[in-house]
């Protein structure tokens, strides 16, 4: 299945930036069909421990993201800026620390995925 990016927890938007192979998974817990909402999640909890990022608000944006087979983040790359460099800076660098996810991809994930990230005041 290759889709656009579906609503994810807290604003933030998860879709294979390429595509998913089919079949179930190899990977941790999460198999293909669900591992986009657990990236969304774990990404959005992030964000919001990160101090840097934890009070900004800025419009939609949209980052590449590779994990390897582990979920170590091997790179994390901008698509569409937020409008501000220094709120960029920030969002890219409270993803690139945190380093892995606890739920490896499954085997048939292909990368980048594709995240779209929103935050706004109440």
């Amino acid at each position: 299945m290759n889709a656009d990016a579906q609503a994810g927890a807290g604003g933030i938007l998860v879709g294979s930036g390429g595509g998913m192979g089919a079949g179930g998974g190899g990977g941790g817990r999460a198999g293909n069909a669900t591992y986009g909402q657990y990236l969304a999640y774990a990404l959005q909890r992030a964000v919001q421990r990160d101090q840097a990022t934890a009070r900004l608000a800025y419009p939609q944006l949209l980052v590449n993201l590779w994990l390897d087979e582990s979920g170590h983040i091997t790179r994390v790359e901008l698509v569409r800026s937020s409008g501000d460099a220094k709120t960029d800076e920030a969002l890219l660098n409270a993803l690139r620390a945190i380093g892995r996810v606890d739920e490896k991809p499954p085997a048939g994930l292909t990368f980048p995925a594709r995240v779209a990230m929103q935050a706004r005041r109440p």
